[in-house]
């Protein structure tokens, strides 16, 4: 083989990967440089990869599910999760210290489908609380959770879709 034949079928490969990444429903995570595809059904552990987190910290807490959850004291911060499905239920735990979250879903248009709040204070810890979305049409979503007020946290234990 020539060395132009053997550039060019490099550049074409390389052209057909960064086609195929620019097809993929997803977002590429400058943090974590890859692409993050939207996850199908099944229950996610906080410490998922495919979970990402700006100003949340990992924790290790017996009670949780797989006993661990992630939390923020940052008001605003967030927590993004992509998912392919029709509903997604958010697992957490309640608590004298936390606060309330704020849950946005948008579609894969960036439309908002849903956004509510969500109290996550107690006087006493209580595992595996949920807060389950509507349910929506079979498709690509984003959820986006993050600390709006009260207490000093929010946390997030595990996501399922279904």
């Amino acid at each position: 083989m020539n060395k132009k034949f053997t550039q060019a079928i490099y550049w074409i490969m390389i052209a057909a990967i960064l086609l195929s990444i620019a097809i993929t429903p997803g977002t590429v995570s400058a943090s974590r440089g890859y692409v993050l595809l939207p996850m199908d059904d099944g229950t996610y552990d906080d410490t998922n990869g495919n979970i990402v987190y700006a100003g949340w910290d990992a924790n290790y807490i017996l009670g949780d599910y797989l006993n661990s959850e992630h939390q923020t004291k940052i008001l605003t911060k967030s927590a993004v999760f992509k998912f392919h499905g029709s509903q997604v239920i958010v697992y957490f735990r309640k608590s004298p210290i936390m606060g309330t979250m704020s849950v946005v879903i948008k579609d894969d248009t960036d439309t908002v489908v849903s956004s509510t709040t969500v109290n996550q204070y107690n006087s006493r810890d209580l595992f595996g609380q949920t807060w389950s979305s509507p349910v929506f049409m079979d498709g690509y979503y984003t959820l986006t959770l993050s600390y709006q007020s009260g207490y000093t946290a929010i946390n997030l234990d595990a996501i399922e879709v279904k």
